[in-house]
């Protein structure tokens, strides 16, 4: 390729080696195993600071709790996203590679060069990386579905907002009673 990239891309070994870090190890639910980040790749900018769980040069993988933006938009002011937070945190820009919405809380990568932005959105995009949920349901859930409805992108970028497909297969994993209500 003219422009140095390899064949791969150089985002898939930086993807490979995040995932490989971040393991599922127990039962049917998913649990972090990542490796600890240095002071040294820590904050150089005080203010508000996400779990670091993966950094080397060309990614970095945060958990976004709910209630923040993946990135700013006219619906988030500048300061108040994960994209500006982590950017602050890392003394440098990020660009994120993929969205959660507001009120979800989860992983978020986030390359570290246009370079590997490029790559890593592509990869979504042609979903050669999948993403996978895990949700607390109120009510009663039939034991799977499909929900097929269009999302609205608002890309600040872009001249007008405009429909993306999106497919969600989802499967109940488990059911239970609580006397309480689940939050996010």
């Amino acid at each position: 390729n003219t422009n140095g990239i390899e064949e791969r891309g150089e985002a898939e070994p930086a993807l490979e080696n995040a995932l490989a870090e971040m393991t599922a190890t127990t039962g049917p639910f998913p649990v972090l195993q990542a490796r600890p980040i240095s002071s040294q790749e820590g904050s150089l900018v005080a203010g508000p600071r996400l779990p670091l769980l993966h950094l080397d040069d060309g990614l970095a993988v945060v958990h976004k709790p709910s209630g923040i933006h993946t990135h700013p938009s006219a619906l988030s002011p500048r300061d108040d996203s994960a994209a500006r937070w982590l950017g602050q945190q890392l003394g440098r820009r990020v660009w994120p590679v993929h969205r959660l919405d507001r009120g979800a809380s989860g992983l978020l990568a986030f390359a570290l060069s246009a370079e590997v932005a490029r790559d890593l959105i592509t990869a979504f995009r042609e979903r050669r990386v999948g993403k996978r949920y895990l949700a607390l349901a109120r009510g009663w859930l039939e034991d799977e579905g499909v929900v097929e409805r269009p999302l609205l992108d608002m890309d600040p970028e872009a001249s007008r907002p405009r429909l993306q497909e999106a497919v969600t297969r989802w499967r109940t994993l488990a059911r239970a009673e609580a006397p309480f209500c689940g939050g996010r």
